[in-house]
């Protein structure tokens, strides 16, 4: 025998209710319920059951709503609701509302730093976990979704999206993005940002040229490697479109890192694209020759970014980067440098090579 205070305490589902009661019926087991006073092995008992669980199951129902419409009145008066047990950057004010964590906040300002200056999600999840950064949980557990979540989130920027998400199923519990189900409400300047509007602007700006490079370039990643690999998914082929990939051949001096279309042999043993290879260190020296052209020419570059109007935030910002590129006197290659200005670089068979910069220009060699 089982003993339940009452059928609101037990699954709240009507059929749920029956099935697991008839379940037990049939092991011989009984379930007796104290408030309403029904025993399941009691033949009365099932047809008092099935009305009482169904007003058990509209109860929850009510509840539910009940709760769910004081939640959206107090979005409507602009009183927020965040949980800011991983939410980093963040802590909960005495009043509920949202105060900086200093410490964290170093962490948010750096993320959406790098990404800007050519990072990807997943090297600034690799860097942080490589050095140990620490999170809302004390562990250096970073991930690439996450990095993509934080550079999206408005309340770095001191505003606001109330019900991002809403519950589809009161029984279930179970939440759906929300794409216009239900209303939305956005308050400005609800809290102390970390990040100011302009940069923020700045990166979403950046997420979606991202977003039409991949769409532009047929490519299902962009994943840069600063570092290590900065050519990775910034070589494409003139004659084919694909991209290119880093290879390494075994020489008798050792490794040769080279770049070659990856189209040239789709299926193994069989020649497809015939554009091709070229070594890494060619491609180093290509940008560097475009970075002089681009030096020689500064005048008519600064005509062209004088020009530029108010909607062209971005190209504004990665001229400047260019600026400072070509104001330097640093003469060897940089990778690093190199992901802040470069868009792209194009091959051809005939051994032409276009490289394209992040603010629109384009240097042919």
């Amino acid at each position: 025998m089982y003993l339940v205070k009452s059928i609101s305490r037990f699954p709240r589902n009507t059929l749920d209710c029956l099935k697991y009661v008839l379940e037990l019926k049939e092991l011989g087991i009984g379930v007796t319920f104290e408030k309403e006073n029904i025993d399941s092995l009691d033949a009365k008992g099932e047809v008092l059951l099935t009305i009482l669980s169904s007003l058990a199951q509209d109860e929850s129902r009510s509840i539910s709503e009940n709760a769910t419409w004081g939640i959206r009145k107090k979005f409507e008066r602009g009183e927020i609701r965040v949980n800011t047990t991983k939410f980093v950057g963040y802590d909960k004010g005495e009043d509920g509302n949202l105060v900086i964590n200093p410490q964290q906040a170093k962490i948010v300002r750096r993320i959406f730093r790098d990404f800007l200056q050519g990072e990807t999600p997943e090297s600034i999840a690799r860097s942080l976990k490589e050095e140990g950064v620490t999170g809302w949980n004390g562990k250096a557990n970073w991930y690439p979704t996450t990095i993509q979540r934080m550079l999206q989130n408005e309340k770095y920027m001191g505003d606001a999206l109330l019900q991002k998400t809403y519950t589809v199923d009161f029984l279930t519990k179970k939440r759906s993005e929300n794409q216009g189900q239900v209303n939305q409400y956005y308050i400005e300047g609800n809290h102390e940002a970390i990040i100011n509007k302009e940069d923020w602007d700045l990166v979403q700006l950046e997420v979606e040229r991202r977003n039409q490079y991949r769409q532009d370039n047929h490519i299902n990643f962009y994943i840069i490697q600063c570092e290590q690999n900065p050519f990775t998914c910034k070589v494409f082929c003139k004659e084919c479109g694909g991209l290119f990939g880093r290879k390494n051949w075994t020489t008798s001096r050792g490794k040769r890192p080279v770049w070659q279309c990856n189209n040239r042999y789709k299926v193994k043993g069989i020649q497809g694209c015939t554009n091709r290879h070229i070594d890494e260190e060619t491609l180093q020296q290509a940008f560097l020759r475009a970075i002089e052209i681009l030096r020689e020419n500064k005048e008519k570059l600064q005509e062209k970014w004088d020009n530029f109007n108010e909607e062209q935030k971005l190209e504004k910002y990665h001229a400047a980067k260019l600026k400072e590129t070509l104001n330097s006197n640093q003469e060897e290659f940089n990778g690093r440098k190199m992901c802040q200005v470069l868009e792209k670089i194009s091959l051809g068979e005939d051994g032409s090579t276009s490289i394209k910069f992040l603010e629109g220009t384009e240097v042919n060699l």
